[in-house]
């Protein structure tokens, strides 16, 4: 019982050091540079000051999620519509 809590405790510590990594790489950048890093991603970005996005962008990172979820700039439909038009 006791070695199953170090270990929660060590992934616990281990993911807190990842999260501050990470939120210390959002804080470098600047304001447009993360609004362009959120809005790749699908996340709604007006309204928020610095900090708020600081949060957003690191627990997007923590997610993971994809670069253009909706498929925007699928080449595909980019081809499509210049043959449609």
């Amino acid at each position: 019982m006791c070695i199953r809590n170090l270990i929660a405790a060590g992934n616990l510590i281990r993911n807190l050091s990842m999260a501050e990594k990470s939120c210390e790489k959002f804080r470098s950048m600047n304001v447009a540079s993360l609004k362009c890093y959120l809005q790749e991603r699908g996340i709604t970005v007006n309204g928020y000051l610095k900090p708020a996005l600081v949060e957003i962008a690191s627990a997007v990172e923590r997610m993971m999620l994809p670069i253009d979820p909706y498929f925007q700039r699928d080449i595909h439909d980019i081809q499509m519509d210049d043959r449609i038009l």
